[in-house]
């Protein structure tokens, strides 16, 4: 739960300082907005440290669950549930990376005009990853787990997702 904390609060410090920096650029006069592009997109795109620590955080979290769970004993949780759970973080962890690029992608001019004309794609990729997420939270919720295990394994999927 810290390395969850710590990881949101990292994204959201970030997150605010660009809203600060965007809305700082809106200041700056047209001349002068070529050089202050400049100056910012080092800021923006973020430092390589922290690149590494959100893909650390987010692999991390997903292998350290999946570790986690497959050490506890058949009799806490059986092979087929613990199977269940894998591929549906597994699933969970590849929907995120395509709503990701996905959103990324909308805020790009030119493929957002192609993403007009793709809109099931589009309704896809959402329910891909509503709907793993869905599947994994539910299945955890409705396994007869101590309520630590379950808490556990929701934290590690929300992380996993955030």
């Amino acid at each position: 739960d810290l390395v969850w904390v710590t990881v949101s609060a990292i994204c959201l410090s970030k997150a605010v300082r660009d809203r600060s920096e965007a809305d700082a650029f809106e200041q700056v006069t047209e001349p002068e907005r070529p050089a202050a592009l400049y100056e910012m997109t080092p800021i923006i795109r973020g430092t390589c440290m922290y690149k590494f620590f959100v893909w650390i955080s987010c692999l991390g979290s997903t292998v350290l669950m999946l570790v986690l769970m497959w050490s506890w004993p058949a009799s806490s949780l059986s092979t087929t549930r613990k199977l269940l759970l894998t591929v549906g973080d597994l699933w969970c962890l590849v929907s995120i990376f395509h709503v990701a690029k996905l959103v990324r992608d909308k805020a790009d001019r030119a493929k957002r005009k192609q993403l007009k004309k793709q809109v099931a794609f589009q309704f896809l990729i959402w329910a891909s990853m509503l709907g793993s997420s869905a599947v994994v939270i539910g299945s955890i919720a409705m396994m007869p787990l101590e309520l630590p295990q379950k808490f556990f394994m929701i934290c590690g999927t929300l992380c996993m997702l955030a």
